[in-house]
């Protein structure tokens, strides 16, 4: 837990685009050198708001948890989370009235996320969202889970990007997309 407090302390201080963190770049573990990274990556974010739709499935809601986590904890992103998460379920009867909604929900995000988890290939629900977001016209930012090397045709099809399980490669994405 300290040592959890002590990253979120150096997190923050990174993200406030200290050049002398910048430049003085770790040559050591793994944590030195991400920092200085997120730190580029949060000052390419525009001072606005992004609306991001994050498509998961609700068996793998971790990989949901840890995406909007990573948004979260990036000091410099204003955020808001258009997505439907399993403790917020929208009050639909038929698949066809979830779709409309989930449309709606879309409708109103500036991009969308994915997890690009093997299970997205045999979800009911993220090749709909998916679609939903080609005919919005909303760019797709896919996150490959680590130690994947297969990404779900439909999402490769879909996705504007591809990037890794790290912060700043999503934020990175997200000045770029969204």
């Amino acid at each position: 837990m300290l040592l959890y407090a002590a990253y979120k302390g150096l997190e923050a201080f990174a993200s406030a685009g200290s050049s002398t963190q910048e430049s003085s770049s770790s040559s050591g573990g793994n944590t030195g050198q991400s920092l200085p990274r997120l730190a580029r990556a949060a000052t390419r974010l525009e001072d606005k708001q992004y609306n991001v739709f994050v498509s998961h499935s609700w068996e793998y809601d971790e990989h949901y948890e840890r995406i909007v986590d990573f948004l979260d904890e990036v000091p410099s992103l204003k955020w808001q989370n258009h997505s439907v998460p399993s403790t917020d379920p929208l009050p639909v009867d038929t698949e066809s009235a979830l779709r409309s909604e989930l449309r709606n929900q879309m409708k109103t995000a500036s991009v969308v996320v994915v997890s690009s988890g093997m299970y997205g290939a045999h979800s009911t629900w993220i090749p709909e969202e998916l679609e939903l977001a080609d005919e919005l016209d909303k760019p797709v930012i896919a996150i490959i889970p680590e130690g994947q090397s297969k990404v779900p045709e439909k999402i490769q099809e879909v996705a504007d990007t591809q990037v890794g399980w790290r912060k700043a490669s999503l934020v990175d994405a997200l000045a770029e997309y969204a």
